[in-house]
Protein backbone atom coordinates (compact mmCIF):
# COMPACT_ATOMS: atom_id res chain seq x y z
CA UNK A 1 0.00 0.00 0.00
CA UNK A 2 1.40 3.04 -0.79
CA UNK A 3 1.68 6.24 1.63
CA UNK A 4 -0.36 9.11 1.69
CA UNK A 5 2.37 12.24 2.02
CA UNK A 6 1.52 15.62 0.84
CA UNK A 7 3.97 18.11 0.03
CA UNK A 8 2.88 22.40 -0.13
CA UNK A 9 4.08 25.62 0.56
CA UNK A 10 3.16 27.29 3.73
CA UNK A 11 0.78 30.00 3.03
CA UNK A 12 3.20 32.85 5.13
CA UNK A 13 6.62 32.04 3.63
CA UNK A 14 6.56 29.54 1.08
CA UNK A 15 8.64 26.73 2.81
CA UNK A 16 7.92 23.46 2.04
CA UNK A 17 5.88 21.29 4.67
CA UNK A 18 5.14 18.02 4.45
CA UNK A 19 2.58 15.51 5.75
CA UNK A 20 -1.03 14.68 6.03
CA UNK A 21 -3.26 17.17 4.16
CA UNK A 22 -6.61 18.26 4.79
CA UNK A 23 -8.87 21.59 4.79
CA UNK A 24 -11.28 22.70 7.12
CA UNK A 25 -13.61 26.04 6.26
CA UNK A 26 -12.02 27.07 3.06
CA UNK A 27 -8.70 26.65 4.09
CA UNK A 28 -6.18 24.32 3.54
CA UNK A 29 -3.33 22.89 5.77
CA UNK A 30 -0.52 20.01 6.12
CA UNK A 31 -0.34 18.66 9.64
CA UNK A 32 3.38 18.20 9.21
CA UNK A 33 6.71 19.17 10.22
CA UNK A 34 9.57 21.69 8.92
CA UNK A 35 11.84 19.92 10.52
CA UNK A 36 12.33 16.46 9.40
CA UNK A 37 14.26 16.04 13.87
CA UNK A 38 11.54 16.92 15.46
CA UNK A 39 8.44 15.07 16.51
CA UNK A 40 6.53 17.76 16.76
CA UNK A 41 3.62 18.29 14.16
CA UNK A 42 1.85 21.52 13.64
CA UNK A 43 -0.97 22.19 11.30
CA UNK A 44 0.42 24.88 8.79
CA UNK A 45 -2.17 26.78 5.98
CA UNK A 46 -0.72 26.29 2.65
CA UNK A 47 -1.01 27.21 -0.82
CA UNK A 48 -3.20 25.07 -2.21
CA UNK A 49 -1.91 25.22 -5.45
CA UNK A 50 1.05 24.14 -4.23
CA UNK A 51 -0.16 20.89 -3.12
CA UNK A 52 1.48 17.64 -4.31
CA UNK A 53 0.54 14.00 -3.35
CA UNK A 54 3.71 11.76 -2.64
CA UNK A 55 3.55 8.83 -6.17
CA UNK A 56 5.07 5.53 -3.93
CA UNK A 57 8.01 6.23 -5.94
CA UNK A 58 11.88 6.90 -6.00
CA UNK A 59 14.07 8.93 -8.62
CA UNK A 60 17.35 7.28 -9.51
CA UNK A 61 18.65 9.30 -6.52
CA UNK A 62 16.38 7.96 -3.48
CA UNK A 63 14.61 11.25 -3.79
CA UNK A 64 10.65 10.96 -3.82
CA UNK A 65 8.49 11.95 -6.75
CA UNK A 66 5.60 14.08 -6.00
CA UNK A 67 2.84 15.41 -8.10
CA UNK A 68 3.80 18.48 -10.07
CA UNK A 69 7.42 17.68 -10.19
CA UNK A 70 9.78 17.69 -13.18
CA UNK A 71 11.52 14.49 -14.28
CA UNK A 72 13.85 13.56 -16.94
CA UNK A 73 12.68 10.16 -18.30
CA UNK A 74 15.45 7.76 -19.84
CA UNK A 75 13.89 4.91 -21.79
CA UNK A 76 15.40 2.27 -23.04
CA UNK A 77 14.47 -0.65 -26.00
CA UNK A 78 12.84 -3.71 -24.59
CA UNK A 79 13.93 -3.27 -21.20
CA UNK A 80 17.27 -3.26 -22.23
CA UNK A 81 19.04 0.21 -20.65
CA UNK A 82 22.27 0.04 -23.13
CA UNK A 83 19.72 0.85 -26.09
CA UNK A 84 18.86 4.09 -25.29
CA UNK A 85 15.74 5.46 -27.26
CA UNK A 86 14.96 8.94 -25.91
CA UNK A 87 15.74 10.91 -22.75
CA UNK A 88 13.02 13.63 -22.20
CA UNK A 89 11.75 16.01 -19.35
CA UNK A 90 8.04 15.35 -18.15
CA UNK A 91 5.52 16.84 -15.81
CA UNK A 92 4.36 13.79 -13.07
CA UNK A 93 0.35 14.47 -13.03
CA UNK A 94 -2.52 12.27 -11.62
CA UNK A 95 -5.15 10.82 -13.57
CA UNK A 96 -7.89 8.79 -12.14
CA UNK A 97 -5.58 8.69 -8.76
CA UNK A 98 -2.74 7.29 -10.85
CA UNK A 99 0.80 9.13 -11.47
CA UNK A 100 1.48 9.20 -15.25
CA UNK A 101 4.19 11.46 -16.81
CA UNK A 102 2.45 14.24 -18.23
CA UNK A 103 3.32 13.49 -22.38
CA UNK A 104 4.64 10.66 -21.98
CA UNK A 105 3.43 7.61 -24.34
CA UNK A 106 5.53 4.48 -24.70
CA UNK A 107 5.93 3.18 -28.07
CA UNK A 108 6.95 -0.04 -29.03
CA UNK A 109 8.90 -2.03 -26.86
CA UNK A 110 10.40 1.04 -24.58
CA UNK A 111 10.78 0.86 -20.50
CA UNK A 112 11.26 3.29 -18.38
CA UNK A 113 14.99 2.46 -17.12
CA UNK A 114 15.75 5.57 -15.34
CA UNK A 115 13.95 9.06 -13.96
CA UNK A 116 15.26 11.71 -12.04
CA UNK A 117 13.76 14.59 -10.30
CA UNK A 118 15.14 17.86 -11.71
CA UNK A 119 12.68 20.18 -10.05
CA UNK A 120 8.92 21.12 -9.98
CA UNK A 121 6.92 23.82 -11.64
CA UNK A 122 6.50 25.47 -8.55
CA UNK A 123 9.93 26.42 -7.57
CA UNK A 124 11.51 26.22 -11.43
CA UNK A 125 8.86 27.73 -13.98
CA UNK A 126 11.95 28.61 -16.20
CA UNK A 127 11.99 24.20 -17.02
CA UNK A 128 8.37 24.05 -17.86
CA UNK A 129 9.36 26.34 -20.67
CA UNK A 130 12.88 24.35 -21.71
CA UNK A 131 9.74 20.98 -21.50
CA UNK A 132 7.25 23.05 -23.76
CA UNK A 133 10.36 23.64 -26.88
CA UNK A 134 10.64 19.90 -26.36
Amino acid sequence: MREHLYRGKRKRDGVWIYGFYYTTEGKHFILGNENPDSDIQLAYEVIPETVGEYTGLLDKNNVIIFEWDIVIIRTGYCGNPKIKTAERKYVVEWSNRRNYYAGFTPFGCSDIYEQEVVGNIHDNPELLEEHNEN
